[in-house]
């Protein structure tokens, strides 16, 4: 964990692009919700609301699918199944250090900057913070279950790199990162609301913007873990499978 944590801050020129772009993406996002809303009270909900989903973004990025599929697609994978040690747990602690990296070099930046170019203010009670902290604990562990059940059908499909890049951008649209889901149309609305997408940023940009109450977080922690449990099984069963069938090229 500690060793990709360090790894994280060896290309600086990413860090910077990284954070230039999440400023020019927030700029993006409030000339277009200014032109949907006007000079508005709305409007400043949105800028802290779109100020977090980029923030989000940054937190939850931990590339554990390209990691997994560069191993299945190189041979070294081989390599993990005879060392003594639990790969998913491994896999796991070297999320978590890359995603403290990417917090500390891009995310915590990134927030000063947009704080002091636009202002945002984050409206979150102080009864909130400790739901808040329970679920963005719980929406990182699942992020990850994610994508290493993704990384996984890298053993079923030989590449699966298009869809980790698919996943990304479903999760964002239907996870209401820069849509919120209340302004969806109906139907689409209601099938989003039935996975576990708009947890990982809509509750949490919501709830950093002020817009969601204390006693409507029940719901969603129960289905977060209720999501984590499923997804874990899914990836002990992908595993499972991948070890029976496995193919590798190169090696």
């Amino acid at each position: 964990m500690y060793i990709d944590f360090k790894n994280s801050f060896v290309y600086k020129a990413d860090t910077v692009l990284g954070i230039i772009a999440g400023i020019l993406s927030l700029y993006m996002y409030i000339f277009l919700w200014r032109a949907m809303l006007g000079e508005s009270a709305a409007l400043s909900e949105m800028v802290t609301y779109q100020a977090f989903g980029i923030f989000l973004g940054f937190c939850y990025d931990s590339g554990v699918a390209s990691l997994v599929g560069g191993r299945v697609m190189d041979g070294a994978i081989v390599m993990d199944f005879i060392k003594p040690y639990n790969y998913a747990a491994s896999m796991l602690c070297g999320s978590l250090g890359r995603m403290t990296g990417n917090l500390v070099k891009k995310g915590i930046p990134y927030l000063a900057a947009a704080f002091l170019t636009t202002g945002f203010q984050v409206r979150m009670q102080t009864a909130m913070l400790l739901p808040f902290l329970l679920i963005m604990a719980g929406n990182m562990f699942l992020y990850w279950l994610i994508f290493f059940c993704v990384g996984l059908l890298h053993f079923m499909l030989v590449s699966a790199g298009w869809f980790e890049r698919v996943m990304k951008d479903v999760i964002k649209l239907l996870g209401g990162s820069v849509i919120p889901l209340w302004m969806f149309p109906g139907f689409l609305s209601g099938t989003a609301s039935l996975f576990p997408f708009w947890i990982l940023f809509q509750l949490p940009q919501s709830m950093l913007a002020g817009t969601a109450a204390l006693d409507e977080l029940g719901k969603p922690i129960c289905m977060l873990f209720v999501w984590i449990a499923v997804l874990t099984a899914t990836a002990y069963l992908l595993w499972k499978l991948a070890v029976r069938r496995i193919t590798v090229q190169g090696g």
